[in-house]
């Protein structure tokens, strides 16, 4: 979930926060929301993990990719 999206209820329900960028940048932030809405709570659960999953397996390999410095 973005900065700008707060979860209302326990349910999938979003409002915006603050102010967009452009008014296309809104209306796309809607239409994502009105989908996220639509859909059944498990499946709003699974992506959310799999979102934390794929940030998870970017930062690790980052850190992997890395040279390590040797000690001063």
């Amino acid at each position: 979930m973005s900065a700008d999206m707060q979860v209302v209820e326990p349910t999938a329900k979003y409002e915006i926060k603050g102010t967009t960028d452009s008014s296309a940048e809104h209306e796309v932030k809607i239409r994502v929301i009105a989908a996220i809405k639509d859909m059944r709570s498990e499946d709003v659960v699974f992506i959310e993990r799999m979102t934390e999953l794929l940030n998870l397996q970017n930062t690790i390999q980052n850190i992997s990719g890395r040279k390590m410095k040797p000690p001063r």
